[in-house]
């Protein structure tokens, strides 16, 4: 899916969104985004969140197993979709440090928007991008709202970093430092060096710039 790949890679030996571990439960709100169904998402919305990063738990533990139980090992776990469950999260993962790196939500949508079109393009007839528009910013208001309320809620006891995407994108090492040091990690030279190395053969938009606007999707 060449429409897909300009925004979101998949390679056999790379590493991928956790969403995939969750999906399997059928029992999670971004399934939404594959499966546009608005009963689906009434029945979703209103089960409890845990369940699924349980089931995300347990499937971890079978992949530290894997690869001869090494201990110590931290989990870099990345989801757009964990926007609306850091309280399941915190729950399930005691010590977990979140990330959130922030962008500008005109910038945000439209990006999702083309992404998720390029994904249903081939399991479905027609995608209308106005509709399509608005049931993703319907349901991100959702997630965000619940990401807004268990800030608030569990703010004494999360462990969260804030940083602008933009920083991100500029300089990654920095942000990669600053993660080491708020975790009590130490970063040796030689992850430092893969790292770069990654980073020199993996440019943004190496797969082509995936065009997109507001008026699109009708934002």
């Amino acid at each position: 899916n060449a429409e897909f790949t300009t925004s979101h890679e998949t390679a056999a030996l790379e590493v991928d969104e956790d969403s995939y571990l969750l999906l399997m439960t059928f029992e999670y709100p971004l399934l939404y985004s594959l499966y546009p169904s608005r009963s689906y998402l009434s029945w979703v919305r209103d089960r409890d969140r845990s369940p699924p990063h349980q089931y995300e738990r347990r499937l971890l533990q079978y992949l530290q197993w894997q690869n001869g139980g090494r201990q110590g090992r931290r989990w870099i776990l990345k989801n757009p979709g964990a926007v609306g469950c850091v309280a399941a999260l915190q729950d399930t993962f005691p010590g977990i440090t979140f990330v959130h790196s922030h962008r500008n939500m005109q910038e945000v949508m439209p990006s999702y928007c083309r992404l998720m079109e390029a994904a249903l393009n081939p399991l479905v007839e027609v995608v209308d991008p106005i509709q399509h528009g608005r049931r993703s910013l319907e349901f991100w208001s959702h997630e965000m709202a619940r990401y807004a309320r268990d800030r608030a809620e569990l703010a004494d006891e999360l462990s969260i970093i804030d940083v602008p995407y933009l920083d991100l994108v500029k300089d990654p090492m920095a942000l990669v430092r600053e993660i080491y040091s708020h975790c009590g990690l130490t970063l040796s030279d030689a992850a430092v060096d893969a790292m770069q190395r990654w980073q020199q053969g993996n440019q943004q938009h190496k797969h082509g710039k995936a065009t997109y606007s507001m008026a699109q999707y009708g934002l």
